[in-house]
């Protein structure tokens, strides 16, 4: 079981790795008035939530791994909401973003799945 759970921890973290290594490519043909305000705003959302997963895997007490698995969800609805928005404003292709929700998507649900084992837990 424990095994289970830490093969689910390491998708977790590659999904994330996945995001941003995605991200970065889609970013790239931002316009060059956006590259320094929403590229910018989506790369480190992209950061801060691959760095609240890993400390929430890190972390020792169910409380604070919920606690940070919660940043991790609300900074990844941030980036959902700023990656819809590029594609609205035409800065990214449908095909792009069609992608990068797909990837987006899988971690929330993994995220969403961790937590519920978690708060499942005894004691």
């Amino acid at each position: 079981m424990k095994e289970q759970a830490m093969n689910e921890l390491s998708r977790m973290e590659v999904r994330a790795d996945d995001i941003i290594q995605y991200g970065y490519i889609a970013v790239k043909q931002f316009p060059k008035s956006e590259k320094f305000v929403l590229a910018t705003r989506i790369t480190d959302l992209m950061w801060e939530m691959a760095a609240l997963i890993s400390s929430a895997i890190d972390a020792q007490y169910n409380s604070d791994k919920i606690r940070l698995m919660k940043e991790a969800d609300k900074e990844l609805r941030k980036l959902r909401i700023m990656v819809r928005n590029s594609m609205k404003l035409g800065f990214l292709p449908f095909q792009k973003y069609e992608y990068w929700s797909k990837l987006n998507d899988e971690l929330g649900r993994m995220i969403g799945a961790w937590m519920h084992q978690i708060s499942n837990r005894k004691g």
